[in-house]
């Protein structure tokens, strides 16, 4: 029979549970749910920042470029996923921000495939950056599935 795992299993030199044991499969969830949820967050948050306000990346305008949109609008995108990075923290309890994460992925996936496909082989790429986010909304979205059924 398989055994759910849990962030804190660990077992003293004697045997016995250690302290601080997280074994509780809610909490396990709750923490789960947590980490996918800010991690998903940081992804917005550093994206939106990094190459589009604070350094206006070349890749970025040239990918603005190639979608026929004027470089202009690399700051207003820039704001906007910043403040995604917000409304998936503040939409903590609603399940369907996972969703949208995951359909927001797969949508800018198969744009950037469509308009600049040389990027889907780089280095680092929207292939392995949009599928991590999508796995990771996959995950917060299962596990809060439990912690929200265990609130009621």
């Amino acid at each position: 029979m398989l055994r759910e795992p849990t962030i804190a299993s660990s077992r003293t030199r004697d045997g016995g549970a250690s302290s601080g044991d997280a074994s509780h499969p809610v909490l396990n969830s709750a923490l789960i749910h947590a980490v996918a949820r800010v991690t998903i967050a940081f992804v917005w948050l550093w994206h939106g920042l990094v190459p589009k306000l604070l350094f206006h990346d070349a890749d970025e305008v040239q990918m603005l470029a190639q979608a026929g949109v004027a470089d202009r609008w690399l700051s207003w995108i820039g704001l906007a996923e910043i403040a995604m990075a917000f409304a998936v923290l503040a939409t903590w309890r609603w399940r369907g921000m996972f969703v949208a994460q995951a359909a927001l992925m797969a949508a800018a996936l198969v744009a950037v495939a469509v308009q600049s496909p040389a990027y889907m082989t780089h280095a680092f790429n929207p292939v392995t950056l949009n599928m991590q986010v999508i796995a990771l909304a996959v995950v917060g979205w299962l596990s809060q599935r439990r912690v929200l059924s265990a609130q009621q």
